[in-house]
């Protein structure tokens, strides 16, 4: 859901989604703020694609988050544990 929102060219998104872009440094962080409950909720949840997407905030300190490599590797494990593909390659 997050890339669908972050492309407002994006055809196939639904009219209902399509954010309009303002100015990359505000508008795409206050996305990824938005998005961070719903993925940590997933990750929780066991929700391997949002435990692999939380262990990135981590790895890069994407807002609402602060760089934190123990949290970046506690959520990337749990990821690759839970099958996700591509989670080991981080």
């Amino acid at each position: 859901m997050l890339a669908v929102v972050h492309d407002p060219a994006n055809v196939f998104a639904p009219d209902d989604v399509k954010i309009e872009m303002g100015a990359p440094e505000t508008k795409t962080a206050d996305y990824f703020r938005r998005g961070y409950p719903v993925l940590l909720n997933g990750a929780e949840s066991g929700e391997q694609e949002s435990r692999h997407l939380i262990s990135l905030y981590f790895q890069t300190g994407t807002p609402p988050a602060s760089i934190d490599m123990a949290q970046c590797k506690h959520w990337r494990e749990k990821a690759t544990k839970a099958g996700y593909k591509g989670a080991g390659q981080l």
